[in-house]
């Protein structure tokens, strides 16, 4: 398992601290994985903490829910994506086999922003034994990934899956009920 180091809370987003926006950073390979993350949050988390009344919210953050947003002066696109990223409480990156530059710039921009829990979730595709490495082994082995901790899912939709993303949700919920007193992040901009 791989991943940076929490500080044993989550910063919330907003004065009250019970929104902890959740940002998944992945190419469009991916989109399978991006869509079961959104649902676990949405449909498991969001939706138990409502019906039982809990304050704590966590919102999912698309990049193509972005997509169509006005770039910033000088800027290009994947800078509001970026900008995403380190204002969301959770970036969750999903990785196949290639290493987008969208996703390396907001996987990087966050890896060792102790304000921002990192998760990385790799789902590599099945290669023949001596082939070379994808781009994300490349780069996961990399010293430039060296703060980076990730899980990797040899069997997307085995019961393993399954369990490591409960457990990666479980663990940002866990994180957000230990963040009572934190600075949110509106409050440091």
């Amino acid at each position: 398992m791989a991943g940076h180091t929490p500080i044993g809370s989550l910063r919330p987003y907003t004065t009250g601290g019970s929104t902890f926006p959740v940002f998944i950073s992945s190419a469009d390979e991916a989109m399978p994985f991006r869509n079961r993350v959104q649902n676990l949050v949405e449909k498991s988390l969001n939706s138990q903490l409502s019906r039982n009344r809990w304050p704590e919210h966590f919102p999912v953050w698309r990049w193509e829910d972005r997509a169509s947003t006005t770039v910033p002066a000088g800027g290009n696109a994947n800078d509001l994506f970026v900008q995403m990223a380190r204002e969301s409480s959770v970036t969750i990156v999903l990785l196949r086999d290639k290493l987008r530059p969208g996703t390396w710039e907001e996987l990087m921009a966050v890896k060792d922003d102790e304000e921002v829990e990192l998760k990385v979730l790799w789902f590599p595709r099945r290669r023949p034994r001596f082939a070379p490495a994808s781009e994300v082994e490349r780069f996961l082995t990399s010293d430039e990934a060296r703060n980076v901790l990730y899980n990797r899912i040899v069997r997307p939709n085995s019961e393993l899956a399954w369990q490591t993303l409960a457990a990666n949700v479980i663990d940002v919920l866990l994180l957000a009920l230990r963040s009572t007193g934190r600075r949110p992040y509106v409050a440091r901009v």
